[in-house]
């Protein structure tokens, strides 16, 4: 599935309320493509957790999202991990996409 706005909008009106407060941000990280391991996800997952790109619900959103691109590419999840790198990708607000890219792939690490 190709994630859009309103894709995203969509499923952030299952953990939140769908009200978008920070359209640019979420704009630019869709626009980004990348062939780097996991494509423009680490954008995505600033847009949501740093930018706070829904009035609520973003870690919800940002959680599936994660989860649900692991399913969708055979990665092992453990969604322990999951948890703890949204909560500290939210807490630590980094700034660099490649930063989020390395705490993403402690998500997805099985052990």
């Amino acid at each position: 599935m190709q994630l859009t706005k309103q894709v995203l909008i969509f499923v952030n009106k299952k953990f939140g309320n769908g009200y978008l407060i920070n359209s640019p941000s979420l704009e630019f990280a869709l626009q980004k493509e990348s062939s780097r391991v996991f494509g423009s996800l680490p954008e995505i997952m600033r847009a949501l957790l740093v930018d706070h790109c829904f009035e609520d619900g973003n870690k919800r959103t940002a959680a599936f999202l994660l989860i649900s691109f692991f399913e969708n590419n055979r990665i092992p999840v453990n969604p322990e991990r999951v948890v703890k790198t949204i909560r500290e990708i939210a807490m630590k607000s980094p700034t660099s996409t490649e930063k989020i890219r390395s705490m993403i792939k402690y998500a997805a690490r099985n052990r």
